[in-house]
């Protein structure tokens, strides 16, 4: 292997519903992080920054990341991560923290599952896209929830806000009701992370929006505010970003440029594949990690990878 594998985790938990499968249970994710250390050197960010600017190997090299923020990272992810002496990178999504609220993906998730009121005509009105599947099929469901979420992918923040405001109303659904399985780490749990031997915080923007979809202004306050923010709450300077969603059609270049220029080091796509010392800083690729045994992260990840 001659590049860098880095991994996307997103949650350590267990859950009822994972309609986008961004949960790992605690038992699959320690044997993953066991066979790992195993296998492969894996690094620090730090570290991973120094083999780059020297021109070091990156060959048989890991370097594990988790996005957004979820509690989970800190109850369930840390302790493991801990007991292995394991160092990994939390991308927080700041605009979430010490808000009374779930991600906006999550109360989709919240509106398909945990009510039987919204029905497709509603939908249809309120996103003004025809659906003629009956929504509360358990067939049907999760299809349209998918249709729903690449609409909302590609909003403004304050668009997609108005949208999910006049989704919950309709239901009489309370949106400012947190569910404890999908807490966003605090302030204090942020810093506490910040602070251990093993850990870096770095910057998921402020609200997940792909860049693609903002503009000059909005693109800078995302990524210039998330920063100060972030560095207020650990003390610490924040180096690395990661782009919301981060695939090739959510990107910008602009969105690169301003990073570079707000002072970051590197920052993370979700372009699958390896990353070299050639390639571009500012667009690393990573590799998502699922809810696989350890055979099953070979057969994905290892094996496709090396």
């Amino acid at each position: 292997m001659g590049g860098c594998l880095v991994l996307i985790y997103h949650r350590v938990t267990e859950l009822e519903n994972d309609p986008f499968q961004l949960a790992i249970s605690p038992a699959k994710f320690k044997s993953q992080i066991e066979y790992l250390k195993k296998k492969m050197h894996i690094l620090t960010l730090g570290e991973f920054l120094n083999r780059i600017k020297q021109n070091d190997s990156l060959s048989n090299c890991v370097l594990i990341t988790f996005d957004d923020g979820y509690a989970d990272n800190f109850i369930q992810a840390k302790p493991i991560l801990e007991q292995l002496e394991t160092p990994a990178v939390f991308f927080i999504t700041t605009g979430m923290i010490n808000k009374n609220k779930e991600f906006w993906w999550d109360e989709l998730e919240k509106l398909f599952y945990s009510t039987q009121s919204l029905s497709s005509a509603q939908l249809a009105h309120i996103i003004r896209k025809k659906y003629s599947w009956d929504i509360n099929h358990s067939e049907n469901r999760q299809n349209i929830l998918f249709r729903v979420h690449r609409y909302l992918k590609i909003l403004p923040y304050e668009k997609r806000e108005k949208v999910l405001d006049d989704l919950f109303n309709l239901v009489e659904h309370n949106r400012n009701s947190i569910r404890p399985t999908h807490r966003i780490m605090n302030a204090d749990e942020i810093r506490d992370l910040s602070h251990q031997e093993f850990f870096e915080i770095g910057s998921h923007s402020m609200n997940h929006c792909a860049f693609k979809s903002l503009s000059r202004s909005a693109s800078k306050h995302e990524i210039e505010y998330s920063k100060n923010v972030l560095e207020s709450i650990s003390g610490h300077s924040i180096v690395s970003f990661c782009y919301p969603f981060g695939l090739k059609h959510d990107l910008s270049r602009r969105a690169a440029r301003m990073i570079r220029k707000a002072g970051y080091s590197c920052a993370f796509t979700n372009i699958p594949g390896l990353f070299f010392r050639n390639d571009n800083i500012f667009k690393i690729s990573r590799c998502l990690v699922r809810n696989w045994d350890v055979s099953e992260l070979k057969e994905n990840l290892l094996i496709n990878y090396s």
